[in-house]
């Protein structure tokens, strides 16, 4: 095979030429040179060691790293290694990607101050515990200590003419309340205080669009935390009731 100059090489991997010679500076490529100009000359040999260092460089690993991996035999064991590390960074990032798309298709779905109608699916709800339960509220704090973590799923649920009722979201075999699936009218705005979300409440039951409702209409409260992460310094609230 014909020898590379480093401006070949860069060419041929889309890197500078300055970065080539930083790794022989650090002794990761050792290529030949031309005895009369001084030019460094790559060989096979030299295009995989390249191939390994940009492979571990965007793993992320240090400079000293790769140069002991170079130097050693295990680099298949490490390549094991990062590639559990690479899957737990993905299942990470999946996840907080699925987090920013859900706050964007709330900004999408959920119109501030305005009642919209959405078609949604069936949905259980099951009284939370007594023990975490204060002042008819759920109690953040004690709810975690107890292995409550999906804290963005509370919700408060008012059936028939009863007070509001918090509750997590739970399944078809353990529920207390069932939401069918149908078309919901929905209104989401912000709120200041417990006498705020009262005579929002107020006004979204004394609507013309809702005039035909039963007064005795299982009504589902939410702190819309998807949409409300929109914002600065706010908190979301979201009504639904089935018409």
């Amino acid at each position: 095979m014909k020898k590379l100059t480093t401006g070949e090489l860069a060419e041929i991997f889309a890197i500078s030429k300055y970065k080539i010679r930083h790794y022989i500076d650090k002794k990761l490529l050792t290529p030949s040179q031309n005895q009369q100009n001084g030019y460094y000359l790559f060989d096979e040999t030299d295009i995989y060691k390249l191939y390994q260092i940009i492979m571990f460089r965007n793993i992320g690993y240090s400079i000293e790293t790769i140069k002991q991996l170079l130097a050693g035999s295990a680099i298949l064991d490490s390549l094991k290694t990062a590639e559990q590390q690479l899957q737990t960074q993905i299942d990470e990032l999946t996840v907080i990607k699925k987090n920013v798309h859900d706050i964007i298709q709330a900004q999408q779905t959920y119109k501030l101050n305005e009642i919209i109608f959405l078609e949604k699916d069936t949905r259980f709800f099951k009284k939370a515990p007594v023990e975490i339960i204060t002042d008819q509220e759920i109690d953040l704090l004690k709810a975690t200590r107890l292995g409550f973590s999906q804290l963005d799923k509370i919700s408060y649920v008012r059936p028939n003419h009863n007070s509001f009722i918090p509750c997590f979201t739970s399944t078809k075999e353990e529920h207390d309340y069932l939401f069918e699936t149908g078309i919901y009218a929905c209104k989401s705005f912000i709120v200041e205080n417990e006498q705020a979300l009262t005579k929002e409440m107020e006004y979204f039951l004394a609507d013309s669009l809702l005039h035909t409702l039963s007064p005795s209409a299982k009504i589902l409260l939410y702190e819309n935390v998807a949409c409300a992460l929109a914002y600065n310094d706010v908190t979301v609230y979201s009504v639904e009731v089935k018409l």
